[in-house]
Formats: structure tokens, C-alpha cells, sequence
């Protein structure tokens, strides 16, 4: 994916016939996903690319004074949408002169000078331009004029509400990890920089990567069962979220994420690494001593009941109508929570009730719907029942 900062160096030139939708896209989730599919369908049914319009700061920032906690930073907001199949970002600054912008001149100077634009699809609520008068109704008769199409996805709902970023960040900063997840339609992960800390892990047996996280939104303190991704490698992991009160000294000034890989002696500094929370394993807590805090630290990662890295699945299997299933392969074993995810031990290929083949990577949560159209989604996207989760089972005949 093409990243283009700013608009001093935009130019319809850059872009094939651009099909274009601007908002924040904070957290990527699963409203955003429908956006973004509806975006890529246009974008091919003309031949042309994907382009989205960003900002690098949230507008409520400028707009009211505050901004809330980002759930993803700019960083892991790009990543989600290049893998979701955009073919260009525009990142602009919001600053005050973006917020008095009228929308008129915006789509003009930069959608139709800046970018080319062929059409432009709006996500559920979303305005832009001086006071947020830019919305499809206004907007509309501009693009006719200016030869360009304009487009509405419907919102998409979870138990009768839409799915939205206010929504999300309330579940994650309460620690309900199920509603999250529900509503981004994946695990909520956490993407950043391995650093150097000060080597207490190491010095307990346990060496960890610290995590730089830029900004990512965190949920409450504690330990977590995660599946962590580093150097294109995946591994069951146990990581702290906290303000280590075990020890003394100054506390930090925001909670650190520490993670142990078990068997991996950390040297991965500088690289980047995502972080998917899977569940909670318990609160952190002050130890009465560091014997005490070596010995649930022992307790928490052998209750991750798996070693690393995650093991492969090479053949492929057949998703099936009862639960559980006996295992896909050897040694490889599907865990089934009844209308919740499946946690993927090891890459797969699953063939659908149609026989098309998905392929999934080790460590994802899945949940396998019977209609097979949602497959190899999260959960399923709200078109039908989110009943009937199965796991995989037998490979097929050869």
C-alpha cells in the first residue's frame, strides 16, 4: 500500500482511477471492514484502486479540545487497511486549518485536483469540511456536477446497536476482551517496537520483550495469555500489562507491556511486533517476595499449554456440522467455545461446505459459521445467526 502525507505533492497521477473514502478508521473494525469491501468493489468495477483519506491525529482533538485514547495507532491503523486490500493512503494533519475547511473547497482541491477521484463511498455518520456539513446528501449534487459518483454503506449493527469506536473503547478499557473482539470482528491486538528495558525479566528466569507502543489502547492490568508475532514468526505467549508493583522505586508513568515468549531468549530489539490478546489469565498483584512472583510466573506459563513456536497443520480439513471434532492432524487440537471464537493452533486449510479453500495462520481466533459463508471471518458479519460455531474435522478423501 502507497502512503501519501499530506497534499502538497498530490496528484491525479499517482492514482488509477480512484474509488475514495475518508474517515479516522479508528480501530479498523468490522462497520470499517464492510466500508472497505464495499470500496474495493468499486474500485475494481472500474478498473481503479482503493484509496482511503486519513488523518494522523483523531479530529476531536481540534475539534472539542481532547481527543479519546486511539485504539490503534497510525502505525497499526495503515497496516490493518493495506491488509484489507487498500491500494493508497492519503494521511493529512488535522490542525485548524483542515477543521475550517469548507467542504466544498475540500472535495474540490483535494478529492478532485489532489486525487482524481471516480467515486467516493461514505461509511456510516460520516461528514467532513467546516462544521461536518460535508455528508452524502450535501455532497451529492457537488459530484454531479463535478463528474464523480457518490456512495452510502448501510451501518452495520451487533445486538441491535451499530458498531462503533466509542463502543469498542469502552469494552477494551473495561476488560470485556469478548465484546471487543465481537465488535472489531478479531482479537484485539497491540502492534509496537521491541525496546530495551532494564532486564529484571532475564534476571528472574523469564526475559521479556518491552514493548513501545505508540499509543495503542490497552486493557486493564494484568496478565494475559497472547499470540505473539515477530519476524514473521508466531508464538503462544504469556504477556504483563501493568506498573510492576512487585517492585519498588518510581512507578512508571503509564503501564508497560512486557512479553515471554517461553524457550526464546529475547534479540529481536528494533523489530516490530504484534501483540493478540486471547484471554486474561489473572490480575496483577503485589508478591510478597521475588521467590513468590518467580512461582506464579511458572504457574502462568504453564497454563498457556503450548509450546513455540505454534505448530504447522499441512493437510487440509473439512469443516463439519457437530462439535467437538476429532484432531485435523497430529498432535494439533481445536479448543470449541459455543458462540465464541476458536484459538488456531497452527496454520490450516480449511475447506468450506462449497469446497473453496481458506487458508488461516497459526494463532488467529476463528469462529467457523454453519452457513460457510463466514468462514474464515472472526465472527460472523451479522447477515445471519451467529449460532452453529463448528470446528474443523477429518481431512477429505485425496
Amino acid at each position: 500500500m502507497r502512503r501519501i502525507d499530506g497534499t502538497a505533492d498530490l496528484s491525479p497521477s499517482l492514482f488509477r482511477r480512484p474509488a475514495v473514502s475518508i474517515g479516522v478508521f479508528d480501530g479498523v473494525h468490522r462497520g470499517h471492514r464492510h466500508v472497505l469491501e464495499q470500496l474495493r468493489a468499486l474500485a475494481d468495477q472500474d478498473g481503479g484502486e482503493a484509496v482511503v483519506v486519513t488523518f494522523d491525529t483523531h479530529p476531536q482533538a481540534i475539534l472539542a479540545g481532547g481527543a479519546p485514547t486511539p485504539i490503534l495507532s497510525l502505525r497499526h491503523r495503515l497496516l490493518l487497511l493495506d491488509q484489507l486490500g487498500v491500494d493508497a493512503t492519503v494521511v493529512l494533519p488535522f490542525d485548524a486549518a483542515v477543521r475550517d475547511t469548507p467542504y466544498e473547497r475540500f472535495v474540490e482541491d483535494v478529492l478532485v485536483r489532489g486525487i482524481g477521484i471516480r467515486s467516493l463511498l461514505f461509511g456510516y455518520n460520516t461528514n467532513f469540511g467546516k462544521g461536518g456539513l460535508g455528508t452524502f446528501a450535501t455532497v451529492a449534487p457537488l459530484a454531479t456536477r463535478l463528474g464523480f459518483a457518490v456512495h452510502e454503506a448501510p451501518p452495520i449493527g451487533v445486538h441491535g446497536r451499530p458498531i462503533s469506536a466509542t463502543r469498542i473503547r469502552t469494552a477494551i478499557e473495561a476488560g470485556d476482551l469478548a465484546e471487543a473482539n465481537e465488535l472489531l470482528g478479531r482479537p484485539h491486538a497491540l502492534v509496537g517496537t521491541v525496546v530495551r528495558g532494564d532486564g529484571r525479566g532475564r534476571t528472574l528466569g523469564f526475559p521479556t520483550a518491552n514493548v513501545d507502543l505508540e499509543g495503542e489502547l490497552l486493557p486493564p492490568p494484568g496478565v494475559y495469555q497472547v499470540v505473539a508475532e515477530v519476524r514473521r514468526k508466531r508464538y503462544v505467549a504469556v504477556a504483563n500489562i501493568g506498573l510492576r508493583p512487585t517492585f519498588p522505586g518510581a512507578r512508571p508513568p503509564r503501564p508497560l507491556l512486557e512479553v515471554h515468549i517461553p524457550g526464546i531468549d529475547f534479540d529481536f530489539y528494533g523489530d516490530s511486533i504484534e501483540v493478540e490478546l486471547v484471554r486474561k489469565i489473572r490480575d496483577e498483584i503485589r508478591f510478597p517476595s521475588r521467590e513468590a512472583l518467580i512461582d506464579r510466573i511458572r504457574e502462568d506459563v504453564a497454563s498457556l499449554g503450548l509450546a513455540s513456536p505454534l505448530p504447522s497443520s499441512p493437510s487440509p480439513v473439512r469443516l463439519l456440522e457437530s462439535v467437538p471434532m476429532p484432531d485435523p492432524t497430529p498432535g494439533l487440537t481445536l479448543t470449541v467455545k459455543p458462540n465464541g471464537p476458536v484459538l488456531v493452533p497452527g496454520p490450516l486449510t480449511l475447506l468450506d461446505p462449497t469446497g473453496k479453500a481458506h487458508v488461516t495462520p497459526a494463532g488467529k481466533m476463528i469462529a467457523l459459521c454453519r452457513c460457510g459463508q463466514s468462514a474464515m471471518k472472526p465472527y460472523c458479519d451479522g447477515s445471519h445467526s451467529r449460532t452453529g460455531f463448528q470446528a474443523a474435522g477429518e481431512a477429505p478423501p485425496r
